[in-house]
């Protein structure tokens, strides 16, 4: 496989996960955690290529 180039940002930061998320094709989705607390947040995510 080749090596993956993606960089994903991490930050300790309490937040609350939705519920329910509406994707773009208007599917509604239940995250994993859904309704939970998480001390950890995705801050960005970009491909470095």
């Amino acid at each position: 496989l080749p090596r993956n180039t993606t960089t994903m940002t991490l930050v300790k930061q309490q937040w609350q996960v939705p519920e329910q998320v509406t994707l773009a094709d208007g599917t509604d989705m239940v995250p994993f955690y859904a309704g939970q607390e998480l001390q950890w947040k995705l801050e960005s995510a970009f491909n470095a290529n």
